[in-house]
């Protein structure tokens, strides 16, 4: 029951640290920012909203079953609330589901903004996709584990620095962080995925990435660091995105994909070695 609240006290908390990321952002950019409180506000304020209704039923469904996959995370990680064995592949399936439904979500939208995001979004999950299945294996087979309920390694960054190394450079492209974001290049692409949709579907989209972000912090410290102290060290994750988001120059998305090509195969490799 404690763990159920802890669960529902998760999606504002999420909401928190995206005010808390906004400000850290706007300070690296010597900017005062928007209050602690925006995201709430943005939220209330769009649902508050008229909404321009598609009459295309991917595009209207997309929020919902984009807010779902974020919905079904939390309820695996950090306090498996459900847990089965092998759970942790199903988590990195829902990852790549997720981006999944903005790709269907943005072509039938018809925007170009949209569609130009849809094809950096599939040259990039020809890398990242594998190389995160492959680093999630890794970690719970490294530590024995078959679930996130039975994972216990503690500090496994000692263990496997290698693998600890690739989750961190998966985490640009699931985050959409410089130089890896060029799916949601705001200068090129407008909102990318999320250009054409407006009011509760739109409020819908902004929720479900901020608890995917959110739990991506968490998810961080989960593995590398250990379960006692994921929810503790996730801001000091989120920090270090956020100086590289406000520090590195974008790729191309040529050099994006190249990236994670080499990436997955030296995933692939340390399947062998297990460093």
């Amino acid at each position: 029951m404690i763990e159920i609240l802890f669960v529902l006290l998760l999606v504002p908390l999420a909401l928190v640290f995206e005010g808390v990321r906004r400000r850290i952002v706007a300070r690296m950019h010597n900017r005062v920012g928007p209050p602690l409180m925006q995201p709430f506000y943005d939220i209330a304020k769009l649902i508050s909203k008229k909404e321009f209704q598609n009459r295309n039923e991917i595009f209207n469904l997309v929020p919902y079953l984009a807010l779902i996959c974020s919905l079904l995370i939390i309820l695996i990680i950090p306090f498996s609330i459900i847990g089965f064995d092998y759970d942790f592949l199903v988590v990195g399936y829902i990852f790549i589901l997720q981006d999944t439904f903005y790709i269907f979500g943005a072509i039938a939208s018809r925007s170009p903004f949209g569609m130009f995001a849809s094809v950096r979004e599939l040259l990039l999950m020809l890398g990242y996709e594998i190389t995160f299945l492959i680093v999630l294996a890794l970690f719970f087979y490294g530590a024995g584990a078959t679930s996130f309920q039975n994972y216990n390694a503690e500090f496994a960054f000692t263990q496997l620095p290698l693998v600890s190394i690739l989750l961190l450079f998966t985490g640009f492209v699931i985050l959409r962080i410089t130089p890896y974001d060029v799916m949601a290049a705001e200068a090129e692409i407008s909102a990318g995925f999320f250009s054409e949709y407006s009011g509760t579907s739109l409020a819908m989209l902004e929720l479900a990435e901020f608890i995917k972000n959110f739990v991506i912090y968490i998810l961080l410290g989960f593995l590398i660091v250990g379960k006692t102290y994921a929810l503790l060290l996730s801001p000091l994750f989120m920090l270090f995105y956020m100086i590289m988001l406000t520090s590195s120059p974008r790729y191309s998305t040529v050099v994006t994909v190249k990236t994670f090509l080499f990436l997955a195969a030296l995933a692939f490799v340390d399947i062998f070695f297990l460093v």
